[in-house]
């Protein structure tokens, strides 16, 4: 490193600093970054040192005013002053990325304080203000940027995306068209205008924003899957599954790829094509539960309930208290005539999770299978002497020996009807030769 007379790194060793933390940011080794970045900082002596305190009571509007009340610079700035406020983005940017939105704001505003026409610095604090769930706030900064900055595309696209988001759609849609005059070629701005129409219920025009996003990125997997999203919103479910393809063959190991292409195999109602949508999925993505789940129902519109239970019960061994796979699970049981586990099935949504809709419909159905049991074991008593014994002795071991599998309530309400049958008949002949 080379030495200046003041004791300090030359330029040249400022400006190599520097890209060493960008390449670390690359790298996503942020802490890395940090550290070579304050290096950068800490020896510029464009810094201008300023302590605000960050906290409930920091008026982020009052302490722009104060910083943009400055005239503008009357001469384009130094080097120095130029790589600090590169650094303190990119420093900015690191704190964001590690969720430490203040020392963040603290750095841009430093920036903006050494270069109060930076546009970057202004929007960036936009948008930590929305991570903040600042709204007001960053629409604030942003109409400031728009003040500043007429010019500035990103300040009209991050505006209008504050708009969609209240609802403000008119506005959302008139300030992402004025970033996509100010830069033709911004991305971003075509997405959000998307999110806009399809918000307004403009399929048309929706789909046609998403597709000027793609022209733009057309090997970026997302935007493909987005367009297929659009397409599924709007019923046209074959270009759905054509986008959501595409997706897939970008990006083979996405998983909510194959669960939307599932989605639509099931609303498309060719179950067949489903299933094999589905076990593709679980090879690219094994164990999916939302896969795993769709699958089971695929399988039970093919009629293949045997591999629908399969499913399911590995999706019990994966998550055990999840009353939606037992409830499945009780349905496909009876559907192939297993009382047994039916039975068990349906007890189990109702102890986990006893308050929930689903576990008054379970209890609805053991009782009728618990009903329609009764009625049977009932007849059969009356006329088979041998199994009222059993009953009487051994009632579940009896019940189960002919196949017989009753809840506990069933149990109880059975055990009130054999205390009303007529007494047994005498186990010996009353005749009196027997006497």
């Amino acid at each position: 490193m080379t030495i200046r007379k003041n004791g300090g790194p030359d330029k040249a060793d400022i400006w190599g600093i520097y890209q060493e933390g960008r390449v670390f940011i690359e790298q996503g080794e942020y802490d890395a970054a940090i550290r070579k970045l304050k290096q950068v900082i800490r020896v510029s002596p464009a810094q201008k040192r300023h302590a605000w305190r960050m906290g409930p009571g920091f008026d982020i509007l009052r302490t722009l005013r104060t910083l943009l009340s400055q005239p503008r610079l009357p001469a384009p700035l130094t080097s120095t002053q130029r790589l600090y406020v590169e650094a303190s983005l990119s420093l900015a940017y690191c704190y964001v990325e590690q969720i430490r939105l203040d020392q963040a704001i603290q750095i841009l505003l430093s920036a903006i304080s050494v270069n109060p026409n930076c546009a970057d610095a202004l929007c960036e604090l936009g948008y930590i203000y929305g991570l903040k769930g600042e709204g007001t706030q960053a629409e604030a900064i942003f109409r400031k940027t728009i003040e500043r900055h007429p010019d500035c595309a990103r300040a009209y696209k991050s505006l209008g995306f504050f708009c969609i988001e209240r609802d403000d759609v008119e506005n959302g849609i008139a300030l992402c068209k004025q970033a996509i005059r100010l830069d033709p070629g911004y991305e971003q701005a075509y997405l959000d205008l998307a999110a806009a129409y399809d918000k307004k219920g403009n399929g048309r025009q929706a789909i046609a924003a998403m597709k000027k996003a793609l022209r733009l990125a057309p090997d970026n997997p997302y935007h493909h899957y987005h367009l297929g999203l659009l397409y599924r919103s709007y019923n046209n479910m074959d270009k759905a599954a054509g986008s959501l393809l595409k997706a897939i063959s970008l990006s083979p190991h996405e998983r909510i790829f194959h669960e939307s292409l599932m989605e639509v195999r099931l609303t498309q109602g060719d179950f067949g094509k489903a299933v094999e949508t589905a076990q593709a999925g679980l090879t690219a993505c094994p164990r999916s539960p939302v896969i795993m789940d769709m699958l089971s129902i695929a399988c039970f519109q093919c009629g293949r309930l045997r591999e629908a239970i399969q499913v399911l019960n590995e999706l019990v061994l994966m998550n055990p208290f999840e009353a939606t796979y037992h409830f499945k699970l009780a349905v496909l049981y009876q559907h192939i005539g297993d009382v047994a586990h039916a039975v068990y099935e349906f007890g189990r949504v109702v102890m986990l999770d006893p308050e929930n809709e689903m576990a008054e419909d379970a209890a609805d159905a053991l009782e009728l299978l618990d009903q329609y049991q009764i009625q049977q074991i009932l007849l059969l008593a009356t006329d088979d002497t041998a199994f009222r014994l059993g009953l009487m002795r051994h009632l579940e071991e009896t019940l189960q020996e002919k196949g017989f599998y009753l809840s506990p309530e069933g149990l109880d309400e059975l055990g009130d009807f054999l205390q009303e049958i007529p007494a047994f008949p005498p186990l010996w002949p009353t005749s009196p030769l027997y006497n």
